[in-house]
Protein backbone atom coordinates (compact mmCIF):
# COMPACT_ATOMS: atom_id res chain seq x y z
CA UNK A 1 0.00 0.00 0.00
CA UNK A 2 2.93 2.46 0.88
CA UNK A 3 3.86 1.36 -2.96
CA UNK A 4 0.59 2.61 -4.70
CA UNK A 5 0.47 5.77 -2.15
CA UNK A 6 3.78 7.34 -3.29
CA UNK A 7 5.73 6.73 -0.28
CA UNK A 8 7.77 4.33 -1.86
CA UNK A 9 9.25 3.55 -5.95
CA UNK A 10 10.30 -0.15 -5.76
CA UNK A 11 9.39 -3.31 -3.46
CA UNK A 12 10.43 -6.37 -2.87
CA UNK A 13 7.64 -9.17 -1.72
CA UNK A 14 8.10 -13.20 -1.29
CA UNK A 15 5.19 -15.04 -1.34
CA UNK A 16 3.69 -18.67 -2.52
CA UNK A 17 1.71 -19.00 -5.53
CA UNK A 18 0.64 -22.28 -6.87
CA UNK A 19 1.77 -22.84 -10.17
CA UNK A 20 -0.37 -24.64 -13.37
CA UNK A 21 1.26 -28.55 -11.88
CA UNK A 22 -0.62 -27.40 -8.60
CA UNK A 23 2.71 -27.13 -6.82
CA UNK A 24 3.35 -24.92 -4.22
CA UNK A 25 6.09 -22.17 -4.95
CA UNK A 26 7.80 -19.68 -3.42
CA UNK A 27 8.45 -16.18 -5.14
CA UNK A 28 9.99 -13.09 -5.58
CA UNK A 29 8.26 -9.97 -6.50
CA UNK A 30 10.35 -7.18 -7.80
CA UNK A 31 7.74 -3.64 -8.33
CA UNK A 32 9.20 -0.63 -9.74
CA UNK A 33 6.73 2.11 -9.58
CA UNK A 34 6.37 4.89 -12.70
CA UNK A 35 4.23 8.40 -11.83
CA UNK A 36 3.75 10.57 -14.56
CA UNK A 37 1.37 13.01 -15.08
CA UNK A 38 -1.24 11.18 -12.31
CA UNK A 39 -0.66 7.87 -14.08
CA UNK A 40 0.67 5.18 -12.28
CA UNK A 41 2.34 2.07 -14.21
CA UNK A 42 3.65 -0.92 -12.13
CA UNK A 43 6.20 -3.22 -13.98
CA UNK A 44 8.19 -5.77 -12.41
CA UNK A 45 9.37 -9.59 -12.21
CA UNK A 46 8.94 -12.61 -10.72
CA UNK A 47 11.46 -15.04 -9.49
CA UNK A 48 11.53 -18.09 -8.63
CA UNK A 49 12.58 -18.97 -4.89
CA UNK A 50 11.26 -22.35 -3.72
CA UNK A 51 14.91 -23.76 -3.96
CA UNK A 52 16.28 -20.37 -2.19
CA UNK A 53 14.00 -20.76 0.88
CA UNK A 54 14.35 -24.81 0.92
CA UNK A 55 17.71 -24.57 1.27
CA UNK A 56 17.20 -21.82 4.17
CA UNK A 57 14.93 -23.79 6.20
CA UNK A 58 17.40 -26.64 5.96
CA UNK A 59 19.97 -24.47 7.26
CA UNK A 60 17.87 -23.65 9.94
CA UNK A 61 16.71 -26.79 11.34
CA UNK A 62 20.69 -28.52 10.80
CA UNK A 63 21.21 -25.16 12.85
CA UNK A 64 18.89 -25.88 15.45
CA UNK A 65 19.89 -29.55 15.84
CA UNK A 66 23.76 -28.32 16.33
CA UNK A 67 22.58 -25.84 19.29
CA UNK A 68 20.83 -29.07 20.65
CA UNK A 69 23.60 -31.62 20.57
CA UNK A 70 26.54 -28.85 21.72
CA UNK A 71 23.88 -27.78 24.73
CA UNK A 72 24.01 -31.59 25.48
CA UNK A 73 27.27 -32.25 25.26
CA UNK A 74 29.24 -32.52 28.87
CA UNK A 75 32.11 -30.13 27.98
CA UNK A 76 33.02 -26.71 25.85
CA UNK A 77 32.86 -27.40 22.87
CA UNK A 78 35.31 -24.73 20.90
CA UNK A 79 37.29 -23.24 17.86
CA UNK A 80 40.64 -21.60 18.68
CA UNK A 81 43.03 -19.72 16.15
CA UNK A 82 46.25 -19.06 15.82
CA UNK A 83 47.71 -16.63 13.11
CA UNK A 84 50.76 -16.50 11.84
CA UNK A 85 51.66 -13.84 13.86
CA UNK A 86 50.87 -15.58 16.66
CA UNK A 87 47.75 -13.72 17.83
CA UNK A 88 44.94 -16.27 19.32
CA UNK A 89 41.35 -15.89 20.02
CA UNK A 90 38.35 -18.47 20.28
CA UNK A 91 35.95 -18.18 17.59
CA UNK A 92 33.35 -20.27 19.78
CA UNK A 93 32.65 -21.72 22.76
CA UNK A 94 28.82 -23.15 23.22
CA UNK A 95 29.22 -22.78 26.93
CA UNK A 96 32.48 -21.25 28.31
CA UNK A 97 31.18 -19.89 32.18
CA UNK A 98 30.14 -22.97 33.49
CA UNK A 99 32.53 -25.26 33.53
CA UNK A 100 35.41 -22.61 33.83
CA UNK A 101 34.34 -20.17 36.14
CA UNK A 102 34.59 -17.33 33.84
CA UNK A 103 32.26 -14.09 32.81
CA UNK A 104 30.06 -14.68 29.77
CA UNK A 105 31.88 -12.94 26.60
CA UNK A 106 34.81 -12.64 28.23
CA UNK A 107 36.85 -15.93 27.44
CA UNK A 108 36.31 -15.06 23.59
CA UNK A 109 37.23 -11.36 23.74
CA UNK A 110 40.27 -12.20 25.94
CA UNK A 111 42.16 -15.81 25.48
CA UNK A 112 44.77 -14.35 28.23
CA UNK A 113 41.99 -15.31 30.44
CA UNK A 114 41.79 -18.78 29.79
CA UNK A 115 45.41 -19.39 29.84
CA UNK A 116 45.74 -17.67 33.14
CA UNK A 117 42.92 -19.85 34.75
CA UNK A 118 45.84 -22.73 33.90
CA UNK A 119 47.96 -23.74 37.43
CA UNK A 120 51.83 -22.05 36.00
CA UNK A 121 53.32 -25.61 35.80
CA UNK A 122 50.84 -26.94 33.74
CA UNK A 123 50.03 -24.13 31.45
CA UNK A 124 54.04 -24.13 29.62
CA UNK A 125 52.91 -28.06 28.65
CA UNK A 126 50.02 -27.20 27.20
CA UNK A 127 51.23 -24.15 25.05
CA UNK A 128 54.12 -26.66 24.08
CA UNK A 129 51.29 -29.58 22.69
CA UNK A 130 49.29 -27.15 20.85
CA UNK A 131 52.56 -25.94 19.15
CA UNK A 132 53.70 -29.31 18.27
CA UNK A 133 49.71 -29.98 16.99
CA UNK A 134 49.83 -26.59 14.93
CA UNK A 135 53.64 -27.78 13.59
CA UNK A 136 53.10 -31.34 12.40
CA UNK A 137 48.67 -30.47 11.94
CA UNK A 138 48.43 -33.46 14.48
CA UNK A 139 45.76 -34.00 17.02
CA UNK A 140 45.93 -31.41 20.23
CA UNK A 141 45.47 -33.68 23.73
CA UNK A 142 46.30 -32.26 26.82
CA UNK A 143 45.39 -32.55 30.36
CA UNK A 144 45.68 -29.40 32.55
CA UNK A 145 44.76 -28.07 35.76
CA UNK A 146 42.94 -24.70 36.67
CA UNK A 147 41.76 -22.98 40.14
CA UNK A 148 38.42 -22.51 40.06
CA UNK A 149 37.84 -20.13 43.72
CA UNK A 150 40.41 -22.51 46.56
CA UNK A 151 39.68 -25.70 44.56
CA UNK A 152 42.17 -27.42 42.23
CA UNK A 153 40.26 -29.04 38.98
CA UNK A 154 41.42 -31.36 36.11
CA UNK A 155 40.34 -30.90 32.48
CA UNK A 156 41.45 -32.57 29.38
CA UNK A 157 41.38 -30.72 25.76
CA UNK A 158 40.79 -32.32 22.75
CA UNK A 159 40.74 -30.45 19.35
CA UNK A 160 42.29 -31.32 15.45
CA UNK A 161 43.67 -28.77 14.20
CA UNK A 162 43.53 -27.20 10.36
CA UNK A 163 45.62 -24.99 8.15
CA UNK A 164 43.62 -22.21 6.72
CA UNK A 165 46.11 -21.19 3.61
CA UNK A 166 43.94 -18.28 2.21
CA UNK A 167 44.14 -16.66 5.78
CA UNK A 168 47.37 -18.05 6.93
CA UNK A 169 46.21 -19.22 10.26
CA UNK A 170 45.35 -22.25 12.27
CA UNK A 171 42.04 -23.44 13.69
CA UNK A 172 41.75 -26.17 16.18
CA UNK A 173 38.36 -27.41 16.74
CA UNK A 174 37.63 -29.74 20.18
CA UNK A 175 36.30 -30.56 23.48
CA UNK A 176 37.40 -29.40 26.46
CA UNK A 177 35.81 -32.11 29.62
CA UNK A 178 36.04 -31.58 33.33
CA UNK A 179 38.03 -34.80 34.29
CA UNK A 180 38.17 -33.81 37.91
CA UNK A 181 35.70 -36.91 38.90
CA UNK A 182 37.73 -39.63 37.07
CA UNK A 183 41.05 -38.17 38.07
CA UNK A 184 39.87 -38.30 41.78
CA UNK A 185 38.23 -42.17 40.95
CA UNK A 186 41.92 -43.20 39.89
CA UNK A 187 43.39 -41.57 43.08
CA UNK A 188 41.13 -43.87 45.19
CA UNK A 189 42.46 -46.87 43.12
Amino acid sequence: TSLLRGKTDYAELEYRIIDRQGRIKWVLDQINVERNNGVVTLSGSLKDITVKRELWKLAEESERKIRHITKTIPGVIFQMIRSKDGREWFKYLNKESEMLEIKDGLLQSNISVFWEKIIPEDRLAVKEALHHSEIHLARFDSSFRVMNGDKVEWYRAVSEPEWLEEEKRTIWTGIIMDTTEQRQLLEEL
